[in-house]
């Protein structure tokens, strides 16, 4: 585009959006189909729900491997057995992180794997929150694998979802940038208000309930998001 003089603009040169000294009127029609002009989806619907999925997976996670041990020592464990009991939590995350994406892709039902994964952090949880007083010899280990297998693959599940659902890798990519960075923001936030509840009621309980708010917040968005792909039949769009 030629400037017609200091301060003005030819009318009749094209405007390039890719150059910020063009002057791009709001008003003017956006071409979907040009990369230029193509409407950021990062406030979509998938980005939203994928952003409550995350934050919901990234609290359980984070918030398991800042608290599984000392709620552990806190009921009279060495700090050796509520060791092992977080390497129990961590190892079993290794084969649902692999498995499950490729049985969801496989089988294209995200929602089932997605909520049979997250059915087995809800189940460890609860057997945590309801067997804190006096926990039984085998319990501990059960509920730590269990929440493992659960948490373990929450991330790859949305990553996979968010990629499979998106027409391209720049939408692909907004969406994503909006979901991990509500999912690290409760990660971060989580465990301290987990520790914050915990310094106040001098219990665990409180604490183990936020997880399973954050369980819940994940459940409703798995069955938001569903099944289905870019451009298949109910499949919700990525923009």
């Amino acid at each position: 585009m030629t400037p017609a003089g200091a301060g003005s603009v030819d009318p009749a040169d094209p405007v390039d959006p890719a150059d910020p000294a063009d002057p791009v009127d709001p008003a003017d029609p956006v071409d979907p189909a040009d990369p230029a002009q193509r409407v950021r989806p990062r406030w979509s619907r998938l980005a939203r729900l994928g952003a409550c999925y995350q934050a919901g997976s990234s609290l359980l996670f984070y918030g398991w491997l800042t608290w599984l041990a000392p709620v552990y020592e806190g009921l009279g464990r060495s700090a050796g057995s509520a060791g092992l009991l977080l390497a129990v939590w961590s190892t079993a995350q290794v084969p649902s992180a692999l498995l499950a994406p490729v049985l969801a892709q496989r089988r294209g039902r995200w929602r089932f794997w997605a909520s049979a994964c997250l059915g087995c952090a809800v189940l460890g949880t609860l057997g945590v929150l309801l067997l804190l007083p006096l926990p039984g010899p085998v319990g501990p280990w059960v509920w730590a694998a269990l929440i493992g297998l659960g948490s373990g693959a929450g991330y790859p599940l949305g990553v996979a979802v968010i990629a499979w659902r998106s027409p391209d890798s720049a939408t692909g990519a907004a969406t994503s940038g909006l979901a991990l960075g509500v999912g690290y923001l409760a990660a971060g936030l989580g465990p301290a208000l987990m520790g914050l509840l915990v310094d106040v009621t001098g219990g665990y309980r409180p604490a183990v309930l936020v997880l399973l708010f954050a369980a819940a917040v994940q459940a409703w968005a798995i069955l938001r998001i569903g099944d289905g792909r870019a451009g298949e039949s109910g499949a919700i769009p990525a923009r």
